[in-house]
């Protein structure tokens, strides 16, 4: 039994062994990546007009004229609260585009330098949101500033 733990045959065999066991892991771990990022794109791709497009209501209204789909901003929105359903906000922005903002836990709420609380973010209010879009067509808010005045006029 030592002759053959000790041949330099069997230390080969052992190695070669590893490194391919190396590699699987690899390729495992390369495949998991893959699927990951190729179910956060069909779950966008399934959302894209939710994303993009204003929502039917505000063409139904007159608000933009057929034929001029604006891109909302990606990473953030400004402009007047139209709805507060916490932890959902509805922001009406500079092109007339409403964009939904979802708070969460670690939502910064901000007036000026200093903190501020959910409740004084009321329908009128203007804030400025920055966060992450996800899936849904949402923005999820990192930080919401409320502007000074608290209100459009």
């Amino acid at each position: 039994m030592n002759d053959l733990l000790s041949s330099r045959t069997f230390r080969i065999g052992i190695l070669s062994l590893g490194g391919f066991l190396l590699l699987l892991i690899g390729f495992a771990f390369g495949i998991s990546v893959g699927e990951r990022k190729e179910r956060h794109f069909a779950e966008r791709n399934q959302n894209f007009q939710g994303m993009f497009v204003p929502r039917p209501e505000l063409m139904m209204r007159g608000a933009l004229p057929i034929g001029q789909v604006p891109l909302s901003p990606a990473h953030g929105v400004f402009g007047k609260v139209l709805t507060v359903s916490w932890p959902s906000i509805v922001i009406e922005g500079p092109d007339q585009t409403e964009q939904e903002v979802v708070a969460t836990q670690a939502t910064q709420i901000r007036l000026g330098r200093g903190a501020a609380n959910a409740d004084q973010i009321r329908p009128g209010t203007v804030v400025a949101v920055f966060g992450i879009p996800n899936a849904n067509g949402q923005i999820e808010a990192e930080l919401i500033r409320l502007s000074s005045s608290g209100t459009t006029r």
